[in-house]
């Protein structure tokens, strides 16, 4: 999951980069806002694309990662005392979704109130409401705010404007992305495609307006005096101080020439070195026990292409663990290794130099056939190391993984902590 998140981050960065260098200044506003909102969804689509045509072979098996167990002379049960970095990220995950939602649910209210407390006026595509005690200019879906300390004259405009964010529904957008802020609250680069759709909403609403009327007289408009706006990320705020300048700069520039589309191709290289490199690099997929240290990660098997434990049709099966669903026979294959491990590994080893907690990091793998090959084992230690090969080749003959109805050879990684 954590390395989901990484890449869409990237991801972003480089789309994000693409629109602010070549895009940005371009008059094709409704091309830019068809990018700016395809953007993220495609991105977090890219990791779960896979052309197997482009996949390496990086290792001979699937490597995964077991959860770490500690081995005491005082004790002889499975720690339990280790969080996993999973399982801290997605409680802090979860914890800010549900303070984000809150502040969410809050702004909404805070709309609902203001359009209780004043007094609505409806039209055919969209209504009016107008906001006493205050000269507020937003708009929230079909409902365009406006307060009563406005001009009749910046009323008239204002409502032309407002009426584009109505009619073509730039409230959606912007709720869009404000449920994407919800989820992925973390990503900075969620807020920051949000305003650039929030400044090319305006340019939007401009551009249609002074069609209507005088350019000088709209700019006037703007720059008539500072107004108090609400602070909502998710409303369009006519008087919005920080895009006034750049909305008149906007207005000033001539409209962009047909030749100006090529820009647009600058992403597809971008996209497809994307696509490759999902395609070719291990992802961490896999889903985790509550006593796991690292991610579950994975590396190609005997095929030509690169699995994550997810597509693994079957996982190897320790006996005992056989009519299992896969996730259910993940969690029999981890405990019951632990427990073999704990029970055979020797507490009696002699040295003086061996004190406090050791880390033994121990391979092995379970062949096509079920047997365990090629046990190795690393640690500061000889006797450690020795000791954890020699245990790793005790386990018992398993049921083999399969893909693709075909046997294949799994490769784990087994973290221990010999503690004295």
């Amino acid at each position: 999951m954590i390395s989901y998140f990484i890449q869409i981050i990237v991801f972003q960065l480089l789309l994000l980069g693409v629109y602010d260098l070549f895009l940005k200044r371009e008059t094709f506003f409704q091309l830019n806002r068809v990018y700016l909102l395809f953007t993220p969804i495609f991105i977090m689509m890219v990791p779960f694309l896979k052309f197997e045509g482009l996949q390496n072979t990086l290792n001979s098996v699937v490597t995964i990662n077991l959860p770490e167990i500690l081995v005491s002379n005082t004790t002889q049960t499975i720690s339990t005392s280790f969080v996993s970095s999973e399982q801290v990220f997605q409680f802090i995950w979860l914890t800010g979704i549900a303070v984000s939602l809150y502040y969410f649910v809050k702004k909404l209210n805070r709309i609902h109130q203001l359009k209780k407390q004043g007094e609505v006026e409806k039209y055919s595509d969209f209504t009016v409401v107008y906001i006493p005690n205050t000269d507020v200019a937003f708009t929230f879906l079909k409902s365009i705010f406006l307060g009563e300390y406005l001009t009749q004259k910046q009323k008239e405009d204002i409502l032309l404007h407002e009426a584009v964010h109505a009619r073509q529904n730039h409230t959606i957008d912007l709720l869009i992305y404000e449920i994407l802020k919800i989820v992925f609250w973390f990503n900075p680069l969620f807020y920051l495609f949000q305003k650039r759709v929030s400044a090319l909403q305006e340019f939007i609403a401009d551009a249609s307006v002074v069609q209507q009327i005088k350019k000088r007289d709209y700019y006037e408009n703007l720059l008539s005096k500072l107004f108090q706006t609400e602070t909502i990320s998710f409303i369009n705020t006519f008087f919005n101080h920080s895009l006034i300048k750049k909305r008149i700069v906007m207005l000033q520039k001539s409209k962009s020439t047909k030749k100006a589309l090529v820009k647009y191709l600058a992403v597809l290289p971008i996209i497809g070195a994307m696509v490759i490199y999902t395609s070719c690099v291990n992802e961490v997929k896999g889903n985790q026990t509550a006593t796991s240290k690292t991610p579950i990660t994975e590396t190609a098997p005997q095929q030509d292409k690169e699995l994550t434990l997810k597509d693994i049709d079957k996982v190897p099966v320790y006996p005992g663990c056989e009519g299992m669903s896969n996730e259910e026979a993940k969690k029999c294959f981890t405990q019951n290794v632990a427990q073999h491990v704990v029970k055979e590994f020797s507490k009696d080893i002699k040295n003086a130099e061996i004190t406090g907690r050791q880390k033994i990091v121990v391979q092995f793998v379970i062949d096509s056939n079920g047997e365990i090959k090629d046990v190795t084992a690393k640690s500061d230690f000889k006797e450690l190391q020795d000791e954890a090969i020699r245990v790793g080749k005790t386990l018992p003959k398993m049921i083999p993984g399969e893909h693709k109805g075909k046997k294949v050879a799994v490769q784990f990684a087994l973290p221990i902590l010999f503690e004295i």
